[in-house]
């Protein structure tokens, strides 16, 4: 899965007329599990268009309004992309963060809807809300296996921090596993601090079994590399 952190940006009028008055300016999460041709469209596009929203004073989107435009907006790629990609459609999104509105934090699953009718016909995308209270929710291939593993590790678990910890070594495992094809890459990691979603970087050994370690982001060492006289300060997680 690939984790964006997307700005949501609104502007309002000010006193000159124009949408100049910024009223709101925050980040969410989007994570994304399926065909990487279809998500890089979706957050490209979202991140144009949540960093620039316009309204009036004191109107901003909740979190499900967001979520519902990342549907349409994941319906519209997939649907031209399926004259090439007749499976394009495999993908889900989680979208995540500070409801705008409500000051809550809150997720929801943008998965594909497909018709139980005699042929399977694919319906565009559906926002439901993800609860929160679970100790994960997983999305993309081999979810019922992935519960049942962390059901385990929660079982076995001899501290809290291993119970909390126990999705994201689910996550590895199943990365690491060469019997499942469909999941790879490198973890990818993000949480939200106070009414922001916040990506950071992975902490991994520089070799596995070594105490010296590196920061990855997007399978990319970022910690020893610079943009000119610049260094990359993304904070880094276990």
């Amino acid at each position: 899965m690939k984790v964006y952190e997307i700005p949501v940006v609104v502007r309002s009028p000010s006193k000159s007329g124009f949408f100049d008055e910024v009223s709101l300016a925050t980040t969410i999460g989007i994570g994304c599990a399926g065909h990487t041709l279809v998500f890089q469209n979706v957050s490209q596009t979202l991140t144009s268009a949540f960093a620039n929203l316009n309204g009036a004073s004191g109107q901003l989107p909740s979190l499900f309004e967001l979520a519902s435009f990342a549907a349409s907006v994941t319906t519209e790629v997939v649907s031209q992309l399926a004259v090439l990609r007749p499976d394009a459609h495999g993908v889900s999104l989680i979208v995540g963060g500070v409801d705008p509105r409500l000051g809550t934090a809150m997720a929801y699953s943008v998965r594909p809807a497909i018709s139980a009718d005699a042929y399977s016909v694919f319906e565009g995308f559906r926002v439901e809300q993800c609860d929160l209270e679970a100790a994960a929710y997983f999305v993309g291939d081999h979810v019922g296996e992935a519960e049942r593993r962390l059901a385990e590790l929660v079982e076995e678990a001899a501290h809290p921090i291993a119970r909390e910890r126990a999705p994201l070594q689910v996550v590895r495992e199943f990365i690491n596993d060469a019997s499942k094809t469909t999941i790879g890459g490198s973890l990818e990691l993000g949480f939200t601090m106070g009414p922001r979603f916040q990506r950071v970087a992975t902490v991994e050994p520089s070799v596995w079994g070594q105490p010296a370690a590196q920061l990855m982001l997007n399978g990319f060492r970022i910690d020893d590399i610079h943009v000119g006289p610049c260094a990359v300060g993304i904070m880094g997680m276990v």
